[in-house]
């Protein structure tokens, strides 16, 4: 659709679109972006989130759009707002017009990960992926059949292993009320990740769906809906944590993605600054 708009229009014509915000962060769409960072005239791109309209499209996280059908200037700059964090259509309507604009360099944006659409400064920290990996979770097919809560059975012994899976809020140590069944080593689950490297290993278990809330992992099996983020040197894990614990590690996250659940590789996408969370591991646990 964004395409077809920008064809309507002739050489240096614009187009003012309402379009969903997924293809603005979603790895699917990367070629896509990269096309058209570096064959049009980005000029205005806001983000309206859920509720942006009064009719049915109003829990859609939606976005606004200006973009111009020529060939971007080397310097090119757009503005861009945020108002996905105000709840209903007339408050958004008001940010639009008061919260001063964002100004990025277009061709900043293709150095994103996945050449992701984000506001705000350009950082050349690290990104997570080059300090932790996040494999998949266990997916069992029928939950039903395969998991229990820990209470229902006698003890381990039987082949019972404990199920690490989301928490609410983050703390910790939580989601760790299920056990799953392993007397089949998963064999007729659908996808039961059976050379998952993040097991036996420490690090954090963040929930990947809304506010990203997270708790420490420490090794067990765990189902899709959680993201096992395990550091590479186990030395790393306590400024891991404090780092996915904070709310900088949220907002980082939610700067590239906005869909509400987010992918493991995603999660790995987010500059993280070792240095940073070493010294406030230190100041936070000075006897360990």
């Amino acid at each position: 659709f964004v395409e077809r708009s920008l064809c309507f229009a002739n050489v240096g014509g614009s187009t003012c679109l309402v379009t969903p915000q997924n293809w603005l962060f979603l790895s699917s769409y990367t070629k896509f972006r990269k096309n058209l960072l570096a064959t049009s005239t980005w000029d205005l791109l806001a983000r309206l989130g859920p509720k942006g309209f009064q009719t049915p499209m109003w829990d859609f996280n939606i976005a606004l759009l200006l973009i111009t059908r020529k060939s971007p200037a080397a310097r090119n700059e757009f503005a861009g707002v945020d108002v996905s964090d105000e709840d209903a259509p007339i408050l958004k309507a008001a940010a639009l017009s008061t919260r001063p604009l964002q100004v990025t360099y277009q061709s900043a944006q293709l150095n994103n990960p996945d050449a992701r659409i984000s506001f705000g400064e350009q950082t050349k920290v690290s990104l997570l992926e080059v300090f932790a990996d996040a494999p998949q979770g266990a997916k069992t097919g029928d939950d039903g059949l395969w998991r229990r809560f820990f209470w229902e059975i006698s003890h381990f012994a039987a082949g019972w292993l404990p199920y690490q899976s989301t928490v609410e809020a983050t703390l910790h140590y939580g989601g760790r009320k299920e056990v799953i069944d392993w007397r089949t080593s998963g064999i007729g689950m659908i996808r039961p990740r059976l050379d998952n490297r993040a097991i036996g290993k420490a690090g954090v278990a963040v929930s990947q769906i809304g506010q990203l809330s997270c708790t420490l992992y420490s090794g067990e099996r765990f189902d899709s809906n959680v993201a096992a983020i395990v550091p590479k040197n186990t030395v790393h894990v306590i400024p891991l944590w404090l780092f996915c614990s904070s709310p900088d590690f949220h907002s980082r996250v939610r700067r590239i993605d906005q869909k509400l659940n987010v992918t493991n590789a995603t999660l790995l996408k987010v500059p993280f600054d070792l240095a940073h969370w070493q010294k406030v591991t230190v100041e936070k646990y000075p006897h360990g």
